[in-house]
């Protein structure tokens, strides 16, 4: 009995070591979910996704705004208008306006361009941009800067045969040629202190005498002696045209800011009661217009 029991034992201990071993094969068959503790992805991004940048790469800054497109002032439109038209009347010439408004440092050569109005058109003409009174002027393309202005006068030619650019000098053409208007009278006076020397009708003389005066030469001769020379010698040198050309054209402010035209092979250009004038620039682009 004792060796039966015994093989009974031995029988147990291998049927459950081979179910052992089967159940073990078994369950490592078995595929078992396993949980995450990665937070679900945002926007329809694949699980597992990380949203800071790899190591050592930075996040893109957002792209600027493209620089803003600078026209020329030849092409922007507003940059020279003009700024009124008087229509001559009983054989006056007419007359055009025209300024620059542009910023510091720009300018725009307007020789070449068009003054169109609904009847024809004329060219803006050359002028000097310098004009010395006792020397030889050559006239150029006229280029506007900051706050010039340009009048054209239609109908009547140049009193000194050339167009100009007004200096601090070119008051003296008030009395050598027939304006219709007056030039403006930028000449220097002298100081007081600068002949208080000479004899007190001179000096009544020289206080007499305004800007941009020539002086008479009657008068001049009238007065006697050694005091009379001195008086001359002092009114010649200083309200001479010379003298204000050599004192006055190297500062920065010789210069005025208007310019003057005359245009006389063209007459009649605008309707007497009302017009359409347009400043055309030299591609034809109409970079200004003005109604009455």
């Amino acid at each position: 009995m004792r060796n039966a029991g015994n093989a009974g034992m031995v029988i147990l201990l291998i049927v459950t070591a081979v179910l052992f071993f089967l159940a073990r094969g078994f369950l490592g068959k078995l595929e078992f979910p396993t949980v995450s503790n990665t937070p679900p992805a945002e926007n329809g991004a694949p699980s597992g996704a990380v949203s800071t940048p790899p190591t050592g790469q930075q996040p893109s800054a957002p792209s600027s705004p493209p620089p803003p497109v600078v026209v020329p002032p030849a092409e922007r439109a507003g940059a020279v208008i003009i700024s009124g038209v008087n229509v001559g009347k009983k054989g006056a010439p007419s007359r055009v306006t025209i300024r620059a408004q542009l910023g510091e440092g720009e300018s725009v050569n307007v020789t070449g361009w068009r003054v169109q109005s609904n009847k024809r058109w004329f060219p803006i003409p050359q002028a000097v941009r310098t004009y010395d009174i006792v020397r030889t002027n050559t006239e150029g393309d006229i280029v506007l800067e900051k706050g010039n202005t340009l009048t054209l006068y239609i109908g009547i030619g140049s009193p000194v045969g050339v167009n100009f650019r007004l200096n601090k000098c070119t008051g003296y053409l008030n009395d050598r040629a027939d304006f219709p208007f007056t030039l403006p009278r930028d000449c220097p006076l002298p100081a007081a202190d600068s002949y208080q020397n000479l004899s007190g009708t001179c000096q009544n003389y020289i206080r007499s005498l305004s800007r941009c005066e020539s002086p008479d030469p009657e008068v001049m001769n009238a007065f006697p002696g050694d005091a009379g020379n001195a008086c001359r010698e002092f009114v010649n040198n200083f309200f001479g045209v010379n003298y204000c050309y050599s004192s006055l054209s190297g500062k920065a402010d010789f210069l005025r800011n208007e310019w003057y035209a005359w245009i006389d092979e063209f007459s009649e250009v605008f309707d007497p009661s009302h017009d359409w004038v347009r400043l055309v620039n030299a591609d034809g682009k109409t970079i200004d217009d003005y109604t009455y």
